[in-house]
Formats: structure tokens, sequence, C-alpha cells
């Protein structure tokens, strides 16, 4: 499969309305935890053309991801991500060597030795990023767990995928 990631000046409301069908359960749920519910849509698209980093993957010529962040001590900090269904109404490109071989010679194109973001543990993101490590699909490199906080009954922390 061809992955194709690039840099973009902003995501238009028509290309984030149809990456947002695709998971804004799991964003509503797990990723925006403590965000008051109706404006997680709104926040999330703020964000996203707010933040220094935005980038897009396409999969086959169709976009599948939406990410956006900033430099953390050479790395990427992933803030808001959309997680699009491929061609075929599927998410397991997430969990193609493929794409985290992609998604890490982009990292590395902006002079980073690092990926990750914070996430909710035991969310949907935080076991998708475990699975990634465990099964090595995100190619050489070592997972590192930060910033592990928690507030009420939620418990945050930061995974980072560091460049061996």
């Amino acid at each position: 499969m061809t992955y194709t990631v690039q840099n973009i000046d902003s995501i238009s409301q028509l290309a984030f309305d149809s990456l947002w069908e695709d998971c804004k359960t799991v964003v509503e749920n797990e990723t925006f935890p403590y965000a008051q519910k109706g404006y997680t849509k709104e926040t999330v698209f703020i964000l996203i053309n707010s933040l220094d980093i935005k980038f897009k993957v396409q999969k086959n010529n169709i976009d599948i991801a939406v990410l956006a962040g900033n430099k953390d001590n050479n790395k990427i900090n992933i803030g808001p991500a959309l997680f699009g269904n491929d061609s075929q109404g599927s998410k397991s490109w997430l969990y193609d060597v493929d794409y985290w071989s992609a998604i890490r010679e982009y990292t590395t194109s902006q002079s980073c030795l690092g990926y990750g973001g914070e996430v909710v543990k035991n969310s949907s993101a935080y076991n998708m990023l475990i699975r990634i490590y465990n099964n090595s699909l995100y190619p050489n490199s070592t997972l590192e767990e930060t910033n592990t906080r928690t507030q009420g009954n939620i418990t945050t922390t930061t995974i980072w995928f560091n460049h061996n």
C-alpha cells in the first residue's frame, strides 16, 4: 500500500467533517473526555488549525488521517488527530507497518527524533499505541511513557516512540 504524508496549512471544514464522521465517537468519549459535550467537534477543528504542525496522511490518494501538534524537545507531540476509514471502510491501516514507516519518515523529515502524544490510559488510542509498539510496527524505536497524571477518574499519559 502507498501512504503519503504531507504538511498542510489548514484543514477545510469539508475535509474535517468527512474524517470526523469516521472517528467522532472515539474522539468525544475517549480522546477529549473533559470537553463539554456538544463542543468537542468545534474544539478539535480549531485546535488542528491553530497548531504549528499539521499534516495529512493519504492511502492510495484517499485522506485517512489528519494530525496536528508541535515540536517538544525534538519530538513531534501530536494533539488532536482524526483517523478515517480507507476505501474499504476500515481503519486496519492503523496496524500496517508501512503506515508507521511513513509516519517515522515524516517525523525524521521534520528534524525530530520521536513521535507521540498524550492519551487517556486504557483508551482505544492508548491500547492501539501499545499494540503498535509490542508488534514492532513503528520501526527502530523504543516506547516511553511520561507525564502520567490523574484527574478525577481519568488517567492520562504521554506515549513516545523514540527513534533508535
